[in-house]
């Protein structure tokens, strides 16, 4: 996935009133607009100090979520994948802890089905991304 672009997707989960900023084939010479995406939501310094360090070492297969219940909003980033089985992993990885955040915000059990449909429709809404990476490889 190395020359393809970076994406921005957003999602809305109407049930929680909450945004999903997602960025995808993260691209580290644009940490600023991830940066941006991150303070919009309330990021305090510490987390952004550690996500811009995260995002400049240019690592692949790897990612990070920040959420805001204040805001109820979540950034999450999947970086580049050396393979789709790699992109699917971190999608998935950084997926889970947006729900997990979610079901903390509102006191939803993780042994519930509600945080299964949450997972479910998280990642229905970004399948047309999952489909434009799974054609990249």
């Amino acid at each position: 996935m190395g020359g393809h672009a970076m994406t921005k997707e957003t999602v809305f989960i109407p049930r929680y009133g909450w945004r999903v900023d997602v960025f995808v084939n993260f691209d580290c010479e644009k940490t600023d607009l991830v940066l941006d995406a991150l303070e919009q939501i309330g990021c305090d310094k510490h987390h952004l100090l550690d996500a811009e360090y995260s995002m400049m070492n240019c690592a692949k297969d790897t990612g990070l979520t920040y959420s805001s219940p204040e805001y109820r909003s979540s950034v999450a980033v999947v970086y580049k994948t050396t393979s789709f089985k790699e992109f699917i992993n971190t999608l998935s990885h950084e997926v889970a802890h947006i729900c997990a955040h979610i079901t903390k915000a509102f006191v939803i059990k993780l042994t519930e089905e509600e945080f299964c449909y949450m997972l479910g429709d998280l990642m229905a809404e970004m399948s047309d991304s999952i489909l434009e990476v799974a054609r990249e490889f």
